[in-house]
Formats: structure tokens, C-alpha cells, sequence
């Protein structure tokens, strides 16, 4: 089993570009409407959708491993 194809680019940079498209999303509507103020936002809001993303994409990896060598 390969450890990267080209479909796996293919997924992680689409991954990213959603992620981008949320994060400026996320910004627009939390600075805007919502009134937060940029330093909650800068300080609290980022850094745990940070930590977030880093520990769902770490288990969908791992989750994916494991079904790949099922097969």
C-alpha cells in the first residue's frame, strides 16, 4: 500500500481550501454581525478552531489507516 497517492493531494488541498473558506467565513460573520472583538476572536476562537481541526483531521487519518488495512 502506498503511503501517497495523487488523489491524497487531491483531498488534502481541498481540505485546506475549505478550511481557508471557513476560517474567512467564521471571521466575517463573528467581527461583523455578531460583534466579538478582534482580540476574543484572535485569542480564543482561532487557536481552538486550531486545535480542532488538528485533532478531527488526526482521527480521520487514523480512521482511514485502519479501514485501508482492513481491505
Amino acid at each position: 500500500m502506498k503511503f501517497i497517492t495523487r488523489s491524497d493531494w487531491y483531498g488534502f488541498f481541498a481540505l485546506c481550501l475549505d478550511h481557508l473558506i471557513m476560517l474567512l467565513f467564521l471571521g466575517s460573520i463573528c467581527l461583523g454581525p455578531l460583534g466579538f472583538s478582534s482580540e476574543f476572536f484572535y485569542t480564543r476562537i482561532l487557536p481552538a478552531n486550531a486545535i480542532g481541526l488538528l485533532i478531527g483531521n488526526l482521527f480521520y487519518a487514523r480512521q482511514a489507516r485502519s479501514w485501508a488495512l482492513l481491505r
